[in-house]
């Protein structure tokens, strides 16, 4: 979700004001939602420890660790160039299955921090996959979506799904508020600042003035670094089978995994018992 970042945290970085800053901020995590929807393939099982390194074109380094295998959870490290912002935090995901539909919940935080000290810290919508068996699969957002900064007392809230109920709007709009909080009382009346609206799909607006557009912006290339962990997901035997389509060998391989997997877990839990984390 990293591909965006060189258009927006550079000027969020440069910006004085906390209101155009928080602009970029939000357009750069926008304009990345189309880049993660799509991509139904059933994943590999997540390795507990297996890593993830990744460069991008302006310099930018990316550093991911899958830190709990059961629920899933990963944590990442992504570092701008010069330093002038750094990406951190962890994702995990819960999911509820419907007839034929699914509900995905991801939980976790994820913070943008800048060198003038600053953070900027933002929650997750919730995911509706429809037709997941059979028809036209469809993708949709839904929910509330909240970029904080409790420094300079600055939120913008998102609300995903057509909030406001209007005939002939589609599902993928959004609307929302840039407003002044008092962070030591969150929940006490705010002073709205700038409105946002927009399509997750194609656009978003703040006062009208488009921040980014679908059409217009080019995503960043990454690659792998030359050199990388011995943990990295890249290197894994089961996925080598896959790539090289020899199905038996990424079968055994997978059984072996999860072997192995199992008898470590049965080790920490001897040592440190059943729940510890």
């Amino acid at each position: 979700m990293g591909q965006f970042f060189h258009i927006y945290m550079p000027r969020a970085a440069a910006a004085t004001d906390p209101v155009e800053r928080m602009k970029n901020v939000v357009a750069a995590f926008v304009a990345a939602m189309p880049l993660t929807s799509g991509n139904f393939l059933k994943p590999l099982n997540p390795l507990l420890g297996e890593t993830l390194q990744m460069e991008y074109a302006d310099g930018s380094r990316l550093f991911m660790e899958q830190t709990c295998h059961h629920p899933p959870v990963a944590g990442f490290y992504l570092e701008g160039p010069g330093k002038e912002y750094t990406a951190y935090g962890f994702l995990k995901f819960s999911v509820g299955f419907g007839y034929n539909k699914m509900l995905v919940t991801p939980q976790g935080e994820r913070s943008v921090h800048f060198a003038d000290g600053t953070t900027i810290t933002c929650d997750c919508p919730s995911d509706r996959i429809l037709n997941l068996f059979w028809g036209q699969m469809c993708h949709e957002t839904l929910g509330v979506q909240i970029f904080t900064d409790a420094k300079n007392g600055i939120r913008c809230r998102l609300d995903f799904g057509n909030p406001s109920g209007r005939s002939g709007v589609p599902s993928d709009y959004f609307e929302g508020v840039i407003e002044k909080f008092d962070p030591s009382s969150p929940h006490a009346a705010t002073q709205e600042l700038v409105s946002v609206e927009g399509s997750w799909v194609g656009f978003i607006d703040f006062a009208g003035v488009r921040y980014w557009d679908i059409r217009s912006t080019q995503k960043m290339s990454m690659c792998t670094p030359a050199q990388t962990l011995k943990s990295d997901s890249r290197l894994r035997p089961d996925r080598k089978a896959l790539e090289a389509k020899n199905l038996k060998l990424a079968q055994d391989e997978k059984v072996r995994i999860e072997e192995q997997q199992r008898h470590e877990r049965r080790l920490r839990e001897a040592v440190h018992g059943k729940h510890a984390r």
